[in-house]
């Protein structure tokens, strides 16, 4: 059982890396980039492929997203939640690349993209299971384009509770 576990984890992750690097790069990664990529990503300084504190936060960071995905794909917790746990995440990390992060997810504040994200990681979850990503992402993505054509925005409370809360901007807002 631990070995399922460890294999799943692992599929999860590089089917996470592969979905985020294709979006933000728009399309898919020739070997020779896929470093330059990751270090665009991570934002690690000098990084050389070594293992180093700022891509042990980026690997627990990874993992803490791939529980919220499981969480949201299985409907124990809302979308506001996730997107919530997930901007948490982010605000955590000093080395936080939102640089990155505004250029890989569509939106018109953090919140939005935060939301994004969270349906991404999602389908990135799923991929791994089919069938399952129409249904579960398709209604994640009409549930975030309602609020959007119902309020305009999104915002969220600092636990998620509710997306009727004042946001907070990320750092370099």
């Amino acid at each position: 059982m631990k070995i399922l576990t460890r294999l799943s984890f692992a599929i999860v992750l590089v089917g996470t890396l592969a979905v985020l690097l294709w979006r933000c790069l728009g399309g898919p990664l020739d070997c020779a980039s896929w470093a330059q990529s990751w270090q665009a990503l991570v934002d690690v300084p000098g990084f050389d492929g070594g293992y180093s504190e700022q891509f042990a936060a980026a690997e627990n960071s990874i993992a803490a997203k791939t529980y919220v995905a499981t969480e949201l794909a299985g409907g124990r917790l809302t979308l506001w939640q996730a997107a919530a746990q997930i901007r948490r995440l982010h605000r955590e990390r000093p080395d936080f690349n939102w640089e990155a992060f505004r250029q890989c997810y569509p939106g018109a504040s953090d919140a939005e993209r935060h939301a994004w994200e969270a349906v991404q990681a999602v389908r990135a979850l799923l991929n791994v299971r089919p069938g399952r990503v129409p249904t579960v992402v398709a209604r994640l993505e009409a549930e975030l384009h309602d609020r959007l054509a119902r309020q305009g925005t999104v915002s969220l409370d600092p636990d998620g509770r509710n997306d009727g809360g004042a946001e907070r901007e990320a750092p370099g807002s």
